[in-house]
């Protein structure tokens, strides 16, 4: 995308981009004989970083519109690629303009969270793993549309470019900054112990949670808000899922039932590798998906910090959060 096009919350809130927004979907959707009535100025959900708006059509289900600042803007790459690689996995667009960032997205059906759906978070797992493997072949696709890069080889650089964002927001302080250097080493071990993984990289959602997770067993689970996602060691994806299990679910960190919860998403890959195997790089995967998530966050700060604009809510440090956490000897989020 290109950062010239006209994009921001001052912007997306403007009278005129939204006519030229609803006028591009219309014309889309009129060419498969449909339509939608105009959004109510509510129905709009801005954020810095994109924005959101229902299309409601006339006895049918709605399509969704989003348009992304240039910093995020791969999400529409992702859902174009993973679309055509990922089966009924992933949403296939109705219509992209990569140029814009736009995208035309059907409905997505109801979430495992609206559905109060939280135990089968397991089961959706083991369906995005094999979405992972399905992937592997167009991860050098994803990477050349502009989705990060956070694979192992790359992680110790993109380790000291997190820190280096933190001190540059100045949410850090003398002691992480020395608990982080003394963690320097280890990250460059585990970086270099993954890269030699049988593991191939694929996509990592990083915010993989029951709001981003519709569909049921019988239908099959479908992913969607690929906003926060990198290509990376495809284990990083538990990052957030993990944590889920122990602040939702309330499992004990180690216990039985985290054990069977992280364990159901591993199976798919015990081809590759012995199950304790498995766990270690899991572990190691989700240290450094904590540094991809740190830049991530920096990298959703950056268009509203370009173009000059107040977040509209409050978000303490957060780029030093995720660093806080692999300083401390936490691997989940």
């Amino acid at each position: 995308m290109d950062q010239d096009s006209p994009h921001g919350a001052k912007v997306w809130s403007s009278e005129r981009w939204r006519s030229d927004a609803l006028s591009w979907a219309r014309g889309r959707l009129r060419r498969d004989g449909c339509d939608f009535e105009d959004p109510a100025a509510g129905d709009w959900r801005v954020v810095p970083w994109s924005v959101v708006v229902p299309l409601r059509r006339p006895g049918g289900a709605p399509v969704w519109f989003k348009a992304c600042a240039p910093e995020t803007a791969f999400e529409v790459a992702i859902y174009r690629l993973l679309g055509r690689a990922g089966g009924d996995a992933v949403l296939t667009p109705l219509a992209v303009d990569d140029d814009r960032g736009w995208l035309l997205l059907p409905d997505a059906g109801t979430t495992l969270r609206d559905r109060d759906a939280d135990d089968e978070l397991p089961a959706a797992l083991v369906a995005y793993a094999a979405l992972q493997r399905e992937i592997e072949p167009i991860v050098s696709d994803l990477v050349a549309a502009g989705v990060p890069d956070m694979r192992p080889a790359r992680m110790a650089r993109r380790f000291d470019e997190a820190c280096e964002a933190m001190a540059a927001e100045g949410s850090g302080s003398p002691e992480l900054d020395r608990r982080l250097e003394a963690i320097r080493p280890s990250v460059i071990e585990w970086a270099a112990e993954l890269s030699s993984s049988p593991i191939a990289p694929s996509v990592d959602h990083q915010d993989l949670h029951h709001s981003n997770v519709t569909g049921d067993a019988a239908s099959g689970y479908r992913f969607y808000d690929w906003g926060d996602a990198v290509v990376g060691h495809p284990f990083g994806a538990m990052m957030v899922p993990l944590g889920f299990a122990v602040r939702r679910l309330g499992f004990e960190e180690g216990g039985a039932d985290f054990e069977r919860f992280r364990d159901a998403y591993l199976e798919p890959f015990t081809d590759l590798r012995p199950l304790p195997e498995l766990v270690r790089e899991l572990e190691l995967a989700c240290r450094l998906a904590l540094i991809a998530r740190a830049l991530g966050e920096q990298r959703a700060l950056e268009a509203p910090r370009r173009l000059g604009e107040p977040l509209g809510f409050e978000w303490p440090d957060p780029v030093a959060i995720p660093l806080r956490a692999l300083a401390g000897g936490d691997y989940i989020h």
